[in-house]
């Protein structure tokens, strides 16, 4: 049943290409620039960085606080310098284009929380070999899977 929804999930994204994709990307902007807000608030009232702010705001957060984020999140390379670069792959939002990021093929790490599904392709609108994860990760590194520095699209669930 999972992997039915999982590409069910894939196939509605490809039908998405000619849906008002202006609107959409206008509006994930502005969720986007509100997490990286929250973490940036988060950050500066914990002191905490990295993989560490990504657990506390999501399956680290306290009860009454909530999650920021059920999602996954594609890290640029340790060297680029700010923690806060990554692609977001928000629970049933399919991102056709990590360029949307400004992370097209420079990923190196996914990290995903409270998701039981999802996948990172090698091209934009999903095409291309795919990358699977499903459960709870704080930092995979996917050059071992040969995927390190490639992923261009993905989702979660």
């Amino acid at each position: 049943m999972r992997v039915a929804h999982m590409l069910g999930t894939e196939q509605l994204a490809r039908h998405t290409e000619g849906a008002d994709l202006a609107r959409a990307t206008k509006l994930h902007k502005a969720r986007y620039r509100r997490l990286r807000t929250d973490l940036e608030a988060l950050n500066q009232e914990t002191g905490l960085e990295g993989i560490e702010l990504f657990r506390r705001a999501t399956v680290g957060a306290p009860t009454l606080e909530g999650p920021a984020s059920h999602s996954a999140f594609l890290h640029a390379p340790p060297a680029s310098g700010h923690w806060l670069h990554f692609a977001w792959m928000p629970r049933y939002i399919p991102i056709p284009d990590f360029r949307l990021y400004g992370m097209n093929d420079r990923g190196t790490l996914l990290t995903f929380f409270a998701t039981w599904g999802g996948a990172i392709y090698e091209h934009p609108w999903f095409n291309g070999r795919r990358f699977w994860f499903w459960g709870v990760s704080f930092g995979t590194g996917l050059a071992p899977f040969g995927f390190g520095g490639i992923a261009s699209s993905g989702w979660s669930s």
